[in-house]
């Protein structure tokens, strides 16, 4: 029981930081294709 709520937390947890990781690559390439464009 401990163990599946410790793997259930990890996935979320993993979940959590791709989707946050990709949010700030992409704010990171809008940046630069704006930058390149001015």
């Amino acid at each position: 029981m401990g163990l599946e709520s410790y793997l259930a937390n990890i996935t979320l947890g993993d979940l959590w930081a791709l989707q946050l990781i990709q949010g700030v690559v992409m704010i990171m390439a809008l940046g630069l294709i704006h930058g390149h464009q001015r």
